[in-house]
């Protein structure tokens, strides 16, 4: 299943979740926003190779280890679903030396190891794009991080 293509991004009300964990230990690389380019829609997060990406919450597995065509990016990623029509993406997985540790369907706890930073995609080097989703709408991560 690939996710279809999203409107356009909205600020997050005060009714959008608080997540539990930052995805990964990293440093950011690109912020959530206007750029050169066009409009980011999440949050870039660098880390070396192989660093474990952690949910932010507990939810349920819709895609794990497939590329994120939506946007034309060849990225992997794996997405999960949470309450209140609220997701998260974690994309540039690495696929070929650690696959993603989830399937499709299966239930995951906030601060669950997911997968690794990879460099599937488009990039120019290893991190996490990680992106929250409210209402079918991106959201800014950084409002929603503790």
């Amino acid at each position: 299943m690939v996710p279809a293509p999203l409107p356009e991004p909205a600020a997050a009300p005060a009714s959008a979740p608080r997540l539990a964990n930052w995805p990964v230990d990293g440093t950011i690389s690109s912020y959530f926003g206007a750029r050169l380019g066009g409009f980011h829609n999440g949050l870039d997060i660098a880390a070396p190779m192989y660093t474990p990406i952690r949910a932010t919450q507990a939810g349920v597995v819709q895609v794990a280890g497939q590329p994120y065509m939506s946007y034309g990016d060849t990225a992997n990623i794996v997405m999960i679903a949470h309450a209140s029509n609220f997701s998260t993406v974690y994309a540039h997985v690495d696929v070929a030396t650690h696959p993603p540790l989830v399937r499709p369907g299966q239930r995951v706890a906030a601060g669950q190891i997911i997968a690794y930073v990879g460099l599937t995609g488009w990039t120019t080097g290893p991190h996490v794009h990680f992106m929250t989703i409210y209402n079918q709408r991106p959201i800014d991560p950084l409002q929603l991080l503790p």
